[in-house]
Parts: structure tokens; sequence; C-alpha cells
């Protein structure tokens, strides 16, 4: 394509079946003249695929190839400025020197397609792509944009979502005893309550010992357990996550509040408590406000990718986890950031061995 004399193109340089190059067609012109000189702002839009190497820009002058160069396979805009050339028929090495690159910042593509791909295979692909480009396109912001911070953040995210990249709530799976022992705070108060929200079970081997004619009180069996009564999740929730108080955290109301269920934990990095929900909407107002996040509002939007994703790197600077990320790589450092992102869980072991597999695979751009 050419304006002012020039001509201008884009080719994509692919990786397989083998090398070639196709046309780009998505290349916009815009140019502006001044007197006898131009000034002439060449935008390019294009999108590229996996399969793409690289990409090759030729600038020509009454053909003559006069600039090149190739740049990462990046989704982007890029703006390329060609300052006060002259249209003449011929071009001097002073013109050609004149020639200034102004390129919109071109953000670093800091997970690869391919490390997305190993970390979380098992997810679903339009999924995984959008979670890939909110940390590329976010990450930085939140200036989390080292290998040892974004493995440090990817493990604790895969250690609570799974594989599958999919917000969950917190597990409230819990007996009577269960509840007395983890739950304090209410059932200390409220004991009866326990036997009437938590689970009921005895093990497989003994149901199985069970007359085949008393075995219909239960409701649930698995390969372990066999269930005559499950727990009531939501009613254990109302009354140990109760925060409808001024401070947005635990209140003790006997029966609980509907607050509870609304600020149980939940997301990529489960957020619980209503004040903890402020705190991190406030960051992302602050940090993404074209993002137009309510999160306290709509608590249960943390359970769709982009908010999940989104709140969980909220949560991080929330927290200040950088400054413990940017400590090493050793399994205490994983330790540390989950006793804030989730002191009670059972995964630290796994959590490490997340954290461990994720740098390896980051520190291989």
């Amino acid at each position: 394509m050419k304006i002012d004399g020039f001509t201008y193109n884009a080719i994509l340089l692919l990786k397989t079946p083998s090398p070639q190059v196709v046309p780009n067609k998505r290349i916009k012109f815009q140019g502006k003249k001044f007197k006898k000189e131009y000034n002439t702002f060449v935008t390019t839009e294009f999108k590229v695929d996996d399969n793409v190497e690289s990409v090759k820009y030729e600038v020509f002058f009454s053909g003559q190839l006069i600039k090149e160069f190739i740049s990462a396979p990046t989704n982007y805009s890029g703006i390329y400025h060609f300052e006060k050339l002259k249209t003449t028929k011929s071009i001097t090495q002073r013109d050609i020197n004149n020639i200034k690159k102004v390129m919109v910042k071109k953000k670093k593509i800091l997970i690869t397609y391919e490390q997305m791909t190993q970390m979380f295979p098992s997810a679903k692909f339009d999924r995984r792509e959008l979670v890939r480009k909110l940390l590329n396109k976010y990450m930085p912001i939140f200036k989390m944009d080292t290998p040892l911070i974004i493995a440090h953040f990817l493990a604790h995210v895969y250690a609570e979502v799974g594989e599958s990249l999919t917000g969950n709530e917190e597990d409230l799976y819990y007996s009577a005893k269960g509840l007395k022992s983890t739950f304090g705070r209410y059932f200390n108060y409220y004991p009866s309550e326990a036997e009437d929200l938590g689970y009921r079970r005895i093990s497989i081997r003994a149901f199985n010992k069970i007359p085949k004619n008393q075995r219909s009180k239960y409701i649930k069996l698995t390969k372990k357990y066999a269930y005559s009564k499950l727990p009531d999740e939501d009613g254990i929730a109302r009354r140990v996550y109760a925060c409808h108080g001024n401070n947005g955290y635990f209140t003790l109301k006997k029966g609980g509040d509907k607050s509870g269920s609304l600020y149980r934990g939940k997301g990529f990095i489960q957020l619980t408590w209503k004040g903890n929900y402020e705190a991190v909407n406030n960051i992302l107002k602050r940090k993404v406000p074209n993002e137009k996040l309510d999160i306290v509002n709509k608590p249960y939007s943390v359970l769709q990718t982009r908010e999940g994703i989104l709140s969980a790197l909220g949560f991080w600077e929330w927290q200040k986890l950088n400054s413990k990320a940017e400590k090493g790589s050793s399994p205490e450092i994983v330790d540390l950031i989950t006793n804030i992102v989730n002191s009670k869980t059972k995964s630290r072991d796994k959590r490490k061995q997340y954290f461990a597999k994720f740098y390896k695979i980051m520190e291989n751009e």
C-alpha cells in the first residue's frame, strides 16, 4: 500500500507447516501534510495466533527498501512516525537517518501461550486465553512482571481454583465437630446449631455391613463415605461469615445474616468478608478504572473469569504480596504467602509443588 510515495508492508512469518509469508490485510494509513514536508503516521492493527513466529515490517520509497525490522508476534497497535521525510524522487542517507520509529509502548508478553498451556492444560481454551491476556495486560500495572512473582501468584490461583481456571466458592463441608473446632466464634455460643448444620456420615466399609433394607436413610455415597445428612453450606456461611456490621467483618448474630452468604469466600484467590471486598474494590477502582468493577455490590461477580482474576490481582496488591514473593523461591517463601492467602489450608505442600513447577516454566521463556 502507498502513501506519499511510500510503500509499507506488514507480513506475518509463520512457524508451521513451514515458514511462509502472508500479507497482512488490516493496515490503516493516516497522514497529514505540512507545507512540502510530511509527518506521516502509519498505524498497523493486526491479530496473530500462536503459529506466528514473528512480524516483519518493510518500508519502501520509490521501490527502494529503506527500512525493515522484525517484531515479536504480539497483538497490538503500533504507530510508526516517518518524521519530515520529503517526497522527492530520490532519498538521501540523511533522509533515511531521519526516519524515527515511535511505537506505542509495546508491552512485553509476560506469559506466553505455551507457558499458560503447560501450567493449565485442562482449562478451556477461551478461558485460559482470557486469563492470559488479562494478566499480560494488567500485571505490569500491579508491578507483577517477573517470572518469580508470576509463578508465586499462579501457584496460589491453581491451588484455589484448580487446573480448569474456574472460579468457585469456599467449601463448607463440615461435620458438627468440624464446625465447632473451626468456627468457634459462632458455635461456641450456639453449639446445638452445629448438629443441625453439619454433615453426618459413616465409612463406606461400615455402610456395606448394614442390611440393605436399612440403607435408605443414606442419601449420598462416595468412595470413602456414606452420608445420612449433608451439610447446610449456605446456613453455615450465613452464621460464620455474617458481616453486616459497620466494620464489614464478623458480627455475632443468632441464625446469622444474608451478608454471610454474600461475602463467603469466593474467587480465584478467595475473598471473604465485606470489609475485604471493599478494600480490594477500592484498589481495583484505582488501578483498573476502565474495567468498571463493583465487587462489593456484586460479590458473586468474582466467580466470573474477568472479575475473579482482577480481584485476585487486587488482593495481591492489597496484601503487599510482591514484597514477599520477591524474597525468593524457597518453600518458606511459599508458606509466607500461604499464611496470608489461605492460612488454614491443607494444601501447603501442593502449593509448593505448583510453585516449583510454574517457576521452572516461567523461567524458560
